[in-house]
């Protein structure tokens, strides 16, 4: 193999592996968040003035991502009448 397309297959490895470990980092906190098992430590994936949005809802920094991920619980109550 020549040393560009080596060096090139090993760059992307790295990056496989590089993205393989954030998301194993990441994935858990989004499950607890939506979960509604969600700790303060599982908000720490976000940076301060993180913007999120789904179909349900947006959300303009940490403050108000916690909001919406706690009141999900309560707001899917309300919808099968809980």
């Amino acid at each position: 193999m020549d040393p560009i397309r080596e060096a090139t297959a090993k760059e992307a490895l790295d990056t496989k592996n590089v993205l393989k470990r954030l998301s194993d980092d990441i994935i858990p906190h989004i499950l607890k968040l939506y979960g509604s098992s969600a700790t303060a430590q599982d908000f720490e994936i976000y940076a301060p003035n993180a913007t999120f949005e789904d179909p349900l809802m947006r959300a303009h920094g940490v403050k108000q991502i916690k909001s919406a991920f706690y009141s999900i619980s309560k707001v899917g109550c309300i919808l099968l009448l809980c």
